[in-house]
C-alpha cells in the first residue's frame, strides 16, 4: 500500500510540474539562443532535455529522515538557461527540513500529501507561519530564512518545490555560521544561539534575566538580582541563609545552580525542562514554583529558623538577630531562640503623614490587646524605640520612624492556635438553610490564615 501511495505522489508531482513551471518567477538571465549546450557538444537529442533522476522515488519506502531530491541545473544541464528548477521533498514524520534560504530564487512548494508547519522570517525580523493541507501551495520570497516541519508523528509528508531560477542555490543558516572558517572568538559567542533574551524588574528593585536558545529548547537560564542589602545583611554566596538548600529542596533535578552567577546577579538557575514530571498537574505546580524563585530565596532564612523551632533543634546563633534584605538598603530581622522566633519590622515610611497614621494605629493596637478577649491572640507587639532583641543590631538598621512591630512565633503555641482558630471559623459557619430564611442577601466567607494575614499585610503596611 505504501508503494503505490509513493507511486501515485510522484506520478501527481510530475503531472503538475508543467502548472508550477509556469507560476514560478524567473530569475536567470536572459540566452540568445533556444537552449544553452554544454561546452564541446556540438548537438544533443531529446534524451538532454530528459531527467529520470526522481524514477527511484517511484515505489519507494519513506526514508528515515528528511530528504530532498533535486533537478537543477547541476542535475540536469539542459535547466541551464531556462529560469526553472524544482525538487521533491521527503519528510518523514516529525522531522524538519532547517532553517536555510535560497538567495537566486523565490520557493513556491505544493504540499502533495499530509501536513506542514512552515514559515519565514522577513527583513525586519517578523515571522509568518502557517500550517499546510494537502493540496495547499505556500511562497517563501526570495533570500528569506525559511523552514518546514513535519510535525506528524505518525505519518509521512511530500512536496514538490519550483524556483524560478535553474540554480536557486541554498544556503543553511546552521552550517553556514559554524563549519566555515570563522574565527573561533566570533563563533564562541555565535554557538551561543540566544534567540529568547529578556529582563524585567519586579517590586522592590527585584530583576530577572531569563535566556533559551533553539539549538537546546529544553534549557532556560533565569538569574536573579535582589535588592541592594544593607550593612547589616549577611548573605552566603550573595543569598540569604538556607536559600541554597530551599532551591534544592523545590526544583530538585530540574535546576541546578550555577557558580558564578551571571555578572550582575545574585542567583543563576539553569532549568533544564526535560526533566519537568510527566504528569500535568505535577508539573505545572513545579513551574508555579519556579515563578515564585523570590518567595523561595528571599523566605528561605525564616522557613530555616521555623524549622528548627518545630524540631527544637537549638540554632547556633541563639538570641543573635539576623538581619534579613526587605527592600533596597532595608532590612528587617529574625531573633531565634529556643523556644520562639521573633520577627520584628521597623517600620518606615517615606510620607509624614503616612508616618502619623501608622503610629496611630499599632498604638491602638497595644491597647486592645490589653484587654481581656485578646488575650490568647498570637504575641504581637509595638514599641517605638528598639525592642532589647536589636542591642546588637547596626544603627542605620534601626532608622525607623514608626516604631518597631514584633510579632512572635512560639513552638508550644503555634500548633494549638491554629487548631483552636479553625474551631472558631467552624462554630461562625452559619447554617445555610438558616441564613437562606433570616439574612438572604448576607454571605459569609471563610478565610484560610494566609488569606487572612494578606488581608492584614495590605492595609498600608509597606
Amino acid at each position: 500500500m505504501e508503494s503505490k501511495t509513493s507511486s501515485c505522489i510522484v506520478l501527481l508531482a510530475l503531472a503538475t510540474s508543467l502548472v508550477i513551471f509556469q507560476m514560478a518567477s524567473a530569475g536567470d538571465p536572459d540566452i540568445l539562443t533556444d537552449f544553452v549546450l554544454p561546452l564541446g557538444v556540438p548537438s544533443v537529442d531529446a534524451s538532454y532535455f530528459t531527467f529520470s533522476g526522481l524514477r527511484g522515488l517511484v515505489g519507494a519506502p519513506p526514508p528515515k529522515k528528511f530528504k530532498v531530491t533535486k533537478a537543477a541545473m547541476t542535475e540536469f544541464p539542459a535547466l541551464n538557461g531556462q529560469s526553472v528548477s524544482y525538487a521533491i521533498l521527503q519528510y518523514p514524520a516529525g522531522s524538519v527540513n532547517p532553517v536555510h534560504t535560497h538567495p537566486r530564487s523565490a520557493e513556491l512548494l505544493f504540499l502533495m500529501s499530509g501536513t506542514l508547519e512552515v514559515g519565514f522570517i522577513d527583513t525586519t525580523n517578523k515571522i509568518f507561519t502557517q500550517t499546510l493541507q494537502t493540496g495547499d501551495v505556500f511562497v517563501f520570497p526570495k533570500g528569506l530564512v525559511h523552514y518546514q516541519y513535519n510535525a506528524d508523528a505518525e505519518n509521512c509528508a511530500w512536496g514538490i518545490s519550483a524556483f524560478g531560477s535553474a540554480n536557486a542555490g541554498t544556503v543553511s543558516v546552521p552550517n553556514s555560521v559554524f563549519n566555515t572558517s570563522i574565527p573561533d572568538n566570533i563563533l564562541a559567542n555565535l554557538e551561543k544561539g540566544v534567540e529568547l533574551d529578556c529582563q524585567w524588574v519586579e517590586f522592590d528593585d527585584i530583576r530577572y534575566h531569563i535566556q533559551g536558545s533553539v539549538k537546546n529548547p529544553n534549557v532556560l537560564l533565569l538569574s536573579v538580582s535582589l535588592p541592594i542589602p544593607p550593612p547589616e545583611t549577611v548573605l552566603f554566596g550573595g543569598l540569604p541563609l538556607g536559600a541554597l538548600e530551599a532551591i534544592k529542596a523545590a526544583y530538585g533535578v530540574v535546576a541546578q545552580i550555577l557558580d558564578p552567577p551571571r555578572d550582575g546577579f545574585n542567583l543563576t538557575l539553569k532549568l533544564n525542562l526535560s526533566k519537568l514530571p510527566p504528569d500535568e498537574e505535577q508539573k505545572h505546580a513545579l513551574l508555579t514554583k519556579i515563578a515564585s524563585v523570590r518567595e523561595v530565596v528571599m523566605g528561605a532564612p525564616l522557613r530555616a529558623v521555623l524549622k528548627q523551632l518545630v524540631t527544637r533543634t537549638v540554632p547556633s546563633d541563639l538570641g543573635k538577630p539576623v538581619a534579613l534584605v526587605h527592600r533596597p538598603n532595608e532590612s528587617f530581622f529574625l531573633v531565634p531562640q529556643a523556644d520562639k522566633v521573633t520577627v520584628i519590622f521597623p517600620m518606615r515610611f517615606n510620607d509624614s503623614i503616612d508616618t502619623v497614621l501608622a503610629t496611630s494605629f499599632l498604638q491602638e493596637f497595644v491597647e486592645a490587646r490589653r484587654t481581656a478577649g485578646l488575650n490568647n491572640a498570637p504575641p504581637c507587639l509595638w514599641s517605638p524605640t528598639p525592642p532589647q532583641e536589636l542591642t546588637e543590631a547596626f544603627t542605620e538598621a534601626l532608622s525607623a520612624n514608626a516604631g518597631f512591630c514584633s510579632e512572635c512565633f512560639m513552638h508550644t503555641r503555634m500548633r494549638r492556635q491554629v487548631e483552636s482558630l479553625i474551631q472558631a471559623l467552624d462554630r461562625a459557619k452559619p447554617d445555610p438553610e438558616k441564613a437562606k430564611k433570616n439574612s438572604p442577601s448576607r454571605s459569609f466567607k471563610r478565610m484560610s490564615l494566609k488569606d487572612g494575614n494578606n488581608s492584614l499585610g495590605s492595609r498600608s503596611w509597606k
